[in-house]
């Protein structure tokens, strides 16, 4: 019996859908938050992922890039259900070898998936799922959201152009925010600026922690001395250390790379 793992962003229609491949005889498990951290996937991998791009496509986009630039899950065949036809083909640019079907073709096209796993598949850069996204896009930012830039350097502000209706960033908050931006140029400003600026995020909002890219360090605003020690794993590090779980990464602009965190499930509820 295959064993499949169906990504669906919701609960309730991922069980019923996968009520369908279970009476077909496959072993169903289903993924449906988008927040938990994708590494946990890789625990013990089935023999397929089916994701679903009716919901968060982006998000299905992104776990799909994740999987193929995982040793472990490289060469897992990788079935999308088709959602919205635009967004449906920035992820068959992005993975132009995996399988993309319907809820009604599945059936007959995933036993074709699982019987020629892909032998050399397309591995696609840790930014290439954003290429030609616009900042906010990157950043997901919503309409309505509120910002708060902590340690931006000068004119960031004008990266932000063309913001969702009612989304604005600023520099000062005294309430919960819907994202925190958060800049960071040594480690010793990361393990302070996290501190603070995780107070500042709304339950259910999310952290990005920024850091100059290796090859923007130049133009970083900086004269620390241990700017190396500030790699992704280190600021994934700092993150996970205090409740966090990183789930996207991006590249920001020329100088700036970025993570996006959430709060666990166990820590937002202890801050209830």
């Amino acid at each position: 019996m295959s064993r499949v793992v169906l990504v669906h962003w919701n609960a309730a229609e991922a069980e019923a859908r996968a009520g369908g491949l279970r009476i077909a005889g496959y072993n169903v498990t289903c993924h449906c938050d988008p927040k938990a951290n994708p590494r946990e996937l890789l625990a013990d991998p089935p023999n397929a992922f089916v994701i679903d791009l009716a919901r968060l496509p982006s998000q299905g986009r992104e776990l799909g890039a994740f999987l193929r630039r995982s040793p472990a899950a490289r060469h897992i065949p990788l079935v999308f259900l088709e959602g919205d036809p635009a967004k449906t083909d920035r992820v068959r640019a992005l993975l132009p070898d995996a399988t993309f079907t319907t809820w009604d073709r599945v059936l007959g096209d995933l036993p074709a998936a699982l019987s020629v796993p892909p032998a050399d598949p397309v591995v696609p850069g840790a930014m290439d799922a954003y290429a030609g996204a616009s900042l906010p896009k990157k950043l997901g930012v919503k309409t309505g959201s509120r910002i708060l830039l902590v340690g931006a350097p000068r004119g960031f502000e004008t990266a932000l152009d063309a913001l969702p209706a009612g989304a604005h960033a600023d520099r000062r908050s005294s309430e919960p925010v819907d994202i925190v931006l958060l800049f960071v140029t040594s480690s010793a400003r990361l393990a302070a600026g996290l501190r603070d600026a995780e107070t500042r995020v709304r339950d259910g909002g999310r952290l990005w922690i920024l850091w100059p890219r290796a090859a923007g360090r130049k133009h970083a605003p900086t004269t620390a001395s241990d700017i190396s020690e500030l790699t992704q794993s280190a600021v994934r590090a700092h993150g996970l250390s205090r409740g966090w779980v990183d789930y996207k990464v991006s590249s920001i602009d020329e100088t700036w790379a970025g993570l996006c965190f959430a709060r666990r499930k166990m820590e937002r509820e202890a801050h209830m």
